[in-house]
């Protein structure tokens, strides 16, 4: 209180030597005062019955200073006890507000997804990030309590591709980077460094030196040490950047403003790369389970969530607060405290909590006053609960629009006189509850409708079948063949096999990513033994090379457009090998080849990559996952299928590398009954180079066998240096993994005759004599010979 005085004081006489007179009304001038410590209480009751004043006399006159729980600055919300509730609610109602208004005359409208994120940007976001970027001592609960505000207004992007209740299962960030808008906390880093540059240099030197001496947790100084650590782990040129806060750099640095926008580009590039493959592994796995495959479990991991059932409708909830908002929604239940809370003192220990709200906090969280009340009177009727309640919503809906919560303080509990309810056990108690009996007797009270029960999980669903997460394999190297039938789905034939003579309406066989056509490939196997044969078989061969305009493989559209032609029976079996750059041996091999993309660590794109890399990254990734997710629709419907990669490189000594075999959603898939893996070295099959590869075969076991009968069980039986090494650039300045791309004669021929010999196994009288006419735009071919290899990356 004497400091508060001299500062005061202080501040009134500078002021006036300046001409100047400070007005101290309220919303004006105001004390922002935490009270802590010894004799809080007594303090908190003191300005309380002062009326949230301040009053001295002095020399100068007499003072009356307001105390206030939180005062705004440049549209910035402080609070006391350094919070930051207000603030957060605050930018969060006003965003929600913002997108509110939009929300179904243009966000649920079918435009492209760029321009609604950029308007989601502009105005959502925008009213989220304002003056963010200086708070100081905001914890990471309290970020996330900030950034899951949008959740819901971001999630409706995404609506067609995420189902609304599967929102939850991903962070929000996943959320804001799938729709090509960066994370929130990562916007404010980029903020708080641009607003570092303009700091340095509009204030004095003497600002940046007394912002040094605190580098406490939580401070400004730290967060910047932190923002500046993102820029450094995003930026394609981190040697360009300081070490640390430098102010100098900072200063005279002209490309500051781009470095930080580039940065933004690279990061956001990463962060989609994260979010579309959560995305995509969560429906994949989500699609195995639907099917009836047994996912892994995690031993180890914390129990599951109770489930609660309604006794009234017999519905399943996650938790008993869920089962209590169920309840409260379609029953009418109201919580018990809510019958007995009168007012806003309590008539047991005359304290006044000056609303009815924490007045029930206070019942519910004291039983010897709760127990007194429940002596003493009957619950409420009904209507007079309901009366009461509307009120309180009233005050509860206008807290929130201030950005406080319902059981906000902003006034002590204090003490006060009068008549207190006798002591429990006491004869008056059992005297006062029948004389209020009989003044107004209850009627049937609705938290009597909060009736449920917990129901036990069952985990025997599967019970010859029960694995964990520690049982999938580091990589996949080898399976004879896969356990998991999933209700006879993923049967190599029995049920899945009936089931695909049912439904198969054409006998198509489909190469992606083909390259050329070429003399002896996997379209002119097939085509031959078709001829000889008589059979109504149609190959196509599908790649960007040959078809520019349909053949873009790495949208969504496309792979909707191609599972739709499985269900409807028109594929009988499909294949080929995604585009394997960003995963190639050579980036393996230091000096001699392309610089690594992926680790073990960050399978889907290493932080710092330049745009071009993460382009590649962004391309390769969605045409894997558009070919994992063409096997699975294969699989399920009794089809067949392959996917051809390069052998995980066990040769190296390096322990940071990736590769597809390494990726949860592959290893998924190695465990149904009708998947088989091989790998073999392709010079077995005629190749130039030896090629460790791995295929992935859907009811294609014989191509498996096939291969292990050559060389030493699939091995290379060639004499030592009979192949040129993989490594380097050749000389026309392409990497010598170029020419590997071709597949050789002996690997179409087993491919083929095993795609031929399926198609054939499952021809009925129902099969199309001709090709379907949706195929047509994919009839386009253009032969090159061997020596002319297409690109992986067009762009």
């Amino acid at each position: 209180m004497p400091k508060i005085i001299i500062a005061v004081e202080a501040f009134t006489a500078a002021a006036s030597k300046r001409g100047l007179e400070v007005n101290f009304d309220k919303g004006k001038t105001e004390l922002l005062w935490s009270i802590t410590g010894k004799g809080a209480r007594v303090a908190k009751e003191q300005v309380f019955h002062s009326g949230q004043c301040l009053r001295w006399d002095s020399n100068a006159g007499s003072y009356s200073l307001h105390v206030s729980h939180q005062y705004k600055h440049l549209g910035t919300w402080t609070q006391t006890k350094h919070r930051h509730t207000k603030e957060i609610n605050a930018r969060a109602s006003a965003a929600r507000q913002q997108w509110g208004q939009l929300a179904r005359s243009f966000f649920t409208k079918k435009l492209a997804l760029a321009t609604r994120a950029q308007v989601f940007q502009s105005l959502v976001v925008s009213k989220m990030l304002y003056n963010s970027h200086v708070w100081t001592g905001v914890k990471e609960p309290e970020w996330d309590k900030w950034t899951n505000q949008l959740r819901g207004p971001i999630a409706l992007l995404m609506k067609g591709v995420l189902a609304s209740a599967r929102k939850f299962n991903h962070t929000t960030d996943h959320l804001f980077a799938w729709c090509g808008i960066l994370p929130l906390t990562q916007q404010v880093h980029a903020n708080r460094l641009r607003f570092a540059q303009r700091l340095f240099k509009q204030c004095p030197t003497i600002t940046w030196r007394l912002m040094q001496t605190d580098d406490t947790s939580g401070s400004w100084t730290q967060m910047l040490r932190h923002s500046f650590q993102w820029l450094q782990r995003h930026y394609d040129k981190p040697h360009v950047l300081p070490a640390t806060t430098d102010l100098a750099h900072i200063q005279l640095d002209p490309y500051w403003k781009g470095r930080i926008k580039k940065a933004t580009r690279l990061a956001l590039h990463y962060n989609m790369a994260q979010a579309e493959h959560s995305v995509w592994q969560h429906n994949f796995e989500a699609t195995l389970e639907a099917a009836g495959a047994t996912l892994p479990k995690d031993p180890t991991a914390t129990p599951g969530p109770e489930r609660w059932m309604c006794d009234l409708c017999n519905k399943v909830f996650q938790s008993t607060r869920a089962l209590a908002m169920h309840a409260s929604r379609e029953h009418g239940y109201r919580k018990k405290v809510r019958y007995f809370a009168v007012g806003d003192t309590c008539p047991v220990c005359c304290q006044l909590f000056h609303t009815r709200h924490r007045l029930a906090i206070h019942l519910e969280k004291n039983p010897k006053c709760y127990d007194v009340v429940q002596a003493c009177w009957p619950p409420m009727p009904q209507d007079q609960v309901d009366s009461l309640d509307a009120e309180d919503k009233q005050v509860e809906t206008e807290l929130r629009r201030a950005g406080w919560w319902a059981s906000k303080a902003f006034d002590p509990a204090v003490q006060t006189a009068g008549p207190r309810l006798p002591p429990l056990h006491d004869p008056a108690c059992a005297i006062l509850y029948n004389k209020m009996v009989s003044r107004r007797p209850p009627d049937e009270v609705a938290y009597h409708y909060l009736q449920g029960r917990r129901v036990e999980v069952d985990n025997t669903t599967h019970p010859g079948l029960w694995w964990h997460n520690s049982d999938l394999p580091s990589f996949i190297f080898q399976s004879p063949q896969g356990v998991d039938p999933g209700g006879g789905a993923f049967c190599m034939r029995g049920l899945a096999r009936d089931a695909a003579r049912l439904h198969i309406r054409a006998l198509v066989v489909v190469h992606f990513f083909s390259g050329y056509r070429r003399e002896g490939d996997l379209h002119q196997i097939i085509e031959q033994a078709v001829q000889t044969n008589g059979d109504q078989i149609f190959v196509l061969s599908v790649d960007l090379c040959m078809q520019r305009q349909k053949a873009d493989l790495a949208t969504h559209s496309a792979l909707v457009w191609w599972k739709s032609r499985a269900y409807a029976g028109q594929l009988i079996s499909i294949g080929g090998g995604p585009p394997c750059e960003t995963y190639t041996a050579a980036r393996q091999s230091d000096d001699l080849g392309p610089r690594p993309l992926r680790s073990n660590l960050e399978p889907l794109g290493l932080p710092g990559l330049t745009a071009k890399e993460w382009n590649q990254i962004h391309i390769g990734d969605r045409l894997l996952r558009f070919l994992l997710d063409m096997l699975l629709t294969m699989a399920l419907m009794g089809y067949s299928g392959f996917v051809e990669h390069p052998q995980y490189p066990t040769w190296t000594r390096r322990e940071d590398v990736t590769s597809i075999w390494c990726l949860r959603a592959t290893k998924l898939l190695r465990r149904l009954n009708c998947v088989t893996v091989v790998s073999f070295d392709q010079c077995t099959c005629g190749a130039q180079g030896r090629k460790p590869t791995t295929l992935l075969l859907v009811r294609l076991s014989q191509v498996r066998r096939s291969l292990l009968a050559l060389g030493r069980g699939g091995r290379c039986d060639h004499h030592r240096g009979a192949h040129q090494a993989l490594i380097g650039k050749q000389e026309d300045g392409t990497f010598q993994t170029a020419k590997a791309k071709i597949y050789p004669y002996g690997l179409n021929l087993v491919l083929g005759q095993a795609m031929h010999a399926f198609a054939v196994d499952h021809y009925t009288d129902k099969v199309a004599a001709v090709l379907p006419d949706e195929f047509a735009p994919y009839t386009e071919q253009f032969f090159m010979d061997h020596t002319e290899v297409q690109r992986d990356y067009h762009g």
